[in-house]
This record gives C-alpha cells, sequence and structure tokens, in this order.
C-alpha cells in the first residue's frame, strides 16, 4: 500500500472495555457533558484497554502483512 501513496490509520475506540475495568476495580465510571472525566483509576483503565485493543489489532494485521507487503500502523494516544 505504501507503494501506491495509500496510509492505513487506524482509531482504536477502548469505552466499552475502559467502562468494563473500572467498575471491576469497584468503581464508576464518571462522565460530564459526554465525555470522560479521567481519575487514576480510569487512566489505568484506558491504558490497559487501549494497549489490548492495539495487541488485537497488530496479531490480525500481522496475517494480512504476511501476504501484503507492508502494513503501517498509526497510534493514537488517549
Amino acid at each position: 500500500m505504501p507503494g501506491l501513496g495509500v496510509r492505513l490509520v487506524l482509531v482504536l475506540g477502548a469505552r466499552p472495555g475502559i467502562d468494563e475495568m473500572v467498575r471491576d476495580s469497584g468503581h464508576e465510571p464518571q462522565y460530564s457533558h459526554g465525555q470522560r472525566v479521567t481519575d487514576g483509576v480510569a487512566m489505568e483503565a484506558a491504558m490497559q484497554a487501549a494497549g489490548a485493543a492495539r495487541m488485537e489489532v497488530e496479531a490480525r494485521l500481522s496475517k494480512v502483512a504476511i501476504v501484503c507487503c507492508t502494513v503501517v500502523i498509526g497510534c493514537v494516544t488517549l
């Protein structure tokens, strides 16, 4: 794809995973006007959920990369 001038950018959503991890830690997710209020518990959950999502995507794309040429993955910091 890079040879064709195409770059693949993936933006991963992790809200359900973050909410689940926050609840599993005995807390309730906090929102204000639709935006997450991120305390220490939510930040830890966000980092874990984002890491898990990234690993899953990279694992699935690695199977495709063997057949194709090069896969470029862009990451978004939460």
